[in-house]
């Protein structure tokens, strides 16, 4: 094989540019359609593939980033940004403490990857499960976007890695466990996941990627206000 020939399957660009279609469709039928419409569920289902695109390629960034603390950090700040677009998208509202947006799930997930690795690392692993609990039993506590399905799926995905089948079965579970059973859909999310190649692709665009969510959210909220 030449050196600058391609691996077969689907990488890191494209795998972000699916995961940024199918949230766009989800929110979409929430915010411009009516429930009633016959594109809403098909809408919300296809929607069910995003979430576990965007933790498998949390997962995978956190494995090959030079700084988890920038990580965080850069997390943390999309998270307080993006709170009044997804009050928007959730309730309509400006405030709504009931509830967090899914950045800030995104966060604790990082936050229980690079906390039990730590502990990993040095021989403690019993502190490795019990800080993992301890974010995702923060997601529920604030309500974040998800919950603490959403913390478990992140720390799943990265620390089953090495074993494929179980990877998916133990995520594909969590979802309906900790979600709700409309999250069937999701199965095909693990299939891409499967159909990933290993490589980044892309270029400086995808600095900007996790912006897309707040982004997107403001323009479908301007989009419903105009219909």
């Amino acid at each position: 094989m030449e050196r600058n020939e391609k691996r077969r399957g689907l990488n890191g660009a494209q795998l972000k540019w699916i995961a940024f279609g199918t949230m766009v469709a989800d929110h979409a039928a929430v915010m411009l359609v009516e429930e009633a419409n016959t594109l809403y569920w098909p809408m919300r289902l296809i929607g069910r593939l995003a979430f576990p695109l965007y933790c498998f390629l949390l997962a995978e960034g956190f494995c090959h980033t030079r700084s988890a603390g920038r990580y965080l950090g850069r997390l943390a700040v999309l998270a307080v940004i993006s709170e009044i677009p997804f009050n928007l998208l959730n309730s309509g509202t400006i405030t709504d403490p009931a509830h967090q947006n899914v950045m800030f799930t995104l966060f604790l997930g990082l936050l229980a990857l690079w906390g039990s690795v730590r502990f990993y690392n040095r021989g403690q692993t019993p502190w490795a499960v019990l800080w993992c609990a301890c974010m995702a039993a923060l997601a529920w506590v604030f309500q974040t976007d998800y919950g603490w399905a959403g913390v478990v799926l992140i720390v799943v995905l990265y620390w089953f890695r090495a074993n494929r089948g179980l990877r998916a079965f133990a995520g594909y579970m969590t979802l309906m466990l900790g979600v709700n059973p409309a999250e069937i859909t999701a199965l095909f999310s693990f299939a891409l996941i499967e159909a990933y190649n290993g490589e980044r692709g892309g270029g400086r665009w995808q600095q900007l990627f996790y912006l897309s969510y707040p982004l997107h959210i403001l323009v479908l909220w301007g989009i419903s206000l105009l219909l």
